[in-house]
């Protein structure tokens, strides 16, 4: 159970990654488009400027999964060069444990109503050329934690099973 667990949770960051990946040029190309309108024809546009803010956070909000899983996140680790392998090991368990999983849960409950309150009031931009559905960009916020949530605890879990091994072979020694 435990390894589909890992392997879905990894599907979906991965997954998710993928999506970033290809937002990405797309977002290049609005950007562009738009750029070319409003210094070649002179002409601007409210949606386009709205489209890439929403591109952006949605490509940046969709890969922070996987690269939380890849650990290629910043990371602060002055203190992992005089820790022992598995001195960091349980510095990551209680970290992930009391840090990230509180934060990213709590990020995700409260995105979550910011989107249901967007929904229901049919929220769009408050410009009157500006794009309908301002809930679209909500919901990816509360799923981009969902996914970070999700991950995390599958990490965590897999921490927990590597310093439970560590120890066990320690004690063999």
């Amino acid at each position: 159970m435990a390894a589909l667990f890992a392997s879905s949770v990894r599907a979906l960051s991965v997954g998710c990654f993928a999506v970033a990946a290809v937002l990405y040029p797309i977002l290049m190309a609005v950007i562009v488009f738009n750029v070319i309108l409003r210094y070649g024809f002179s002409i601007g546009s409210i949606e386009l400027e709205e489209i890439q803010w929403h591109i952006y956070s949605a490509a940046f909000l969709l890969g922070l999964a996987d690269v939380f899983r890849k650990d290629a996140n910043i990371r602060v680790d002055f203190l992992a060069r005089v820790f022992s392998e598995r001195a960091r090991g349980l510095a990551d368990i209680i970290l992930l444990a009391l840090l990230a999983l509180p934060f990213v849960g709590l990020f995700a409950y409260f995105a979550w109503g910011y989107f249901l309150t967007s929904w229901e009031l049919g929220e769009v931009s408050p410009h009157s050329s500006g794009l309908p559905a301002r809930y679209l960009i909500k919901f990816v916020l509360f799923f981009a934690f969902l996914v970070l949530f999700l991950q995390i605890v599958e990490t965590l879990t897999s921490r927990l099973k590597e310093f439970r091994a560590g120890g066990q072979a320690q004690a063999g020694d």
